[in-house]
């Protein structure tokens, strides 16, 4: 879910799975989303992956051509 292009939009297990962390850690800063992470025993990409995606959806102005499909759907899901 954060491929540049929207050509790539299968959804697997993890991106689901990054997606529901990345809204549920929504109120949580970096830190704590990687002492959680750490916790959970997830691994570096993946926390940096939910960490992405929160920066992404917090931007004020996303566009199809300037955001990848999850930080659409997080968007959507957190700031709507």
């Amino acid at each position: 879910l954060l491929a540049p292009d929207w050509s790539k939009t299968g959804l697997y297990e993890n991106d689901w799975a990054e997606l529901l962390l990345a809204a549920m850690l929504w109120q949580c800063d970096a830190e704590t989303a990687k002492q959680l992470g750490a916790q959970l025993q997830l691994s570096a990409a993946m926390t940096e992956n939910v960490l992405t995606l929160q920066a992404g959806a917090r931007q004020h102005s996303i566009t199809p051509q300037t955001a990848p499909a999850g930080v659409h759907i997080l968007h959507a899901a957190t700031v709507s």
